[in-house]
């Protein structure tokens, strides 16, 4: 689905992370995508990394773009791969409810013929927004 060439190196630290749907579709109503992005923060929680707060935004357009706030432990994985992981989650996920809805019409939108083999749709615009979010108090709370 989509690679992320964002790399940062901080670990126990607040992120501001955003991510879009590819050409601004409401992906995440078309789908009710809801759930999944729920179960993604849970699955974050699991591995001890913190969803401090988010929100589904749109743009002139129902719902299209996720905003969050992650804080990242000391021990977990890099913020790029705890992305990477999440996107390519909620675009299985937004696919498979495209075909289940028999919803042609997007899913011909997202497909680009200018990826790799491997990846067959866009489903995200490349790359993920962050930014670190230095000396925050909130981090008290987290741990």
């Amino acid at each position: 689905m989509v690679a992320i060439k964002v790399k940062r190196d901080e670990r126990d630290a607040l992120f501001f992370v955003t991510f879009t749907c590819y050409k601004w579709l409401a992906l995440f109503e078309e789908t009710n995508l809801y759930d999944n992005i729920y179960k993604w923060f849970a699955y974050m929680e699991s591995q001890g990394i913190k969803t401090a707060g988010y929100v589904i935004m749109r743009m002139a357009a129902p719902p299209n773009h996720l905003n969050c706030m992650i804080y990242l432990p000391a021990d977990s994985k890099g913020l790029d791969i705890v992305i990477g992981n999440g996107k390519r989650f909620l675009a299985y996920e937004i696919v498979k409810r495209l075909k289940e809805q028999k919803d042609v019409e997007t899913l011909e939108l997202l497909e680009n013929t200018s990826l790799p083999e491997k990846r067959k749709m866009e489903i995200f615009i490349m790359p993920f927004t962050l930014l670190l979010m230095p000396n925050c108090v909130y981090l008290k709370s987290l741990h």
